[in-house]
């Protein structure tokens, strides 16, 4: 699977349950694939931890044709569910269609809460029609809250994803740049929908 996955960019292997749900609560990834049987967390309890912390697309794969089982995997949150066997070319079929349901669900509709609004495929974010005006690291704090919205997330995922893995910049700038960005949302009292969790991180609660 990896070895196909591989083909549309940096691909990750898990030893197991315990440490393929470490990786996607640390870690910004695009897509989670998992096995209906892994190791030391069965793959129920793995979807349902990961759907605490996550709304990263995810597909199942499983050797076994059970409806049952299909609808329990699904309806806990997984994107898509495969029986097999499978070749490479479906595999790489279905997973590139879950990417594309994924980024289709919030990529092709402007968000809107309240007073706000953020188009993201213009990169505006309005409170009551008005432009205002993010830096580019602040804006793509705000666009990270709003795509994971109603999820915790914590200080290592966000600089994951908005300095890289690879920066030498410390992991507490996180707290500068959310800080102000509360800062400009508090004067358009919008500042409620940002929340910090002490000790975990952060979250874009839209029932604040």
């Amino acid at each position: 699977v990896c070895s196909v996955m591989k083909e549309s960019g940096e691909c990750y292997v898990c030893e197991d349950g315990e440490d393929a749900l470490f990786r996607a609560s640390s870690n910004v990834y695009d897509l989670v694939v998992a096995d209906i049987k892994l190791p030391k967390m069965n793959c129920i309890e793995f979807i349902t931890q990961l759907r605490k912390r996550s709304n990263v697309p995810l597909a199942v794969f499983s050797d076994m044709d059970n409806g049952e089982l299909a609808a329990d995997v699904l309806e806990l949150g997984a994107d898509e569910y495969l029986h097999g066997p499978v070749n490479e070319r479906e595999i790489k079929a279905r997973v590139d269609a879950v990417l594309r349901r994924a980024n289709n669900l919030f990529m092709s509709n402007v968000y809107e809460l309240g007073n706000i609004k953020l188009d993201v495929k213009t990169k505006m974010f309005t409170v009551d029609g008005k432009y205002v005006k993010l830096s580019g690291k602040m804006y793509d704090i705000m666009e990270y809250f709003i795509r994971n919205r109603n999820i915790v997330v914590n200080k290592e995922q966000l600089y994951s994803y908005v300095w890289g893995e690879d920066c030498n910049t410390v992991l507490s700038v996180t707290e500068v740049y959310v800080s102000n960005l509360r800062k400009i949302l508090k004067n358009y009292n919008a500042d409620k929908y940002l929340q910090t969790i002490k000790n975990v991180g952060y979250i874009w609660n839209e029932n604040a």
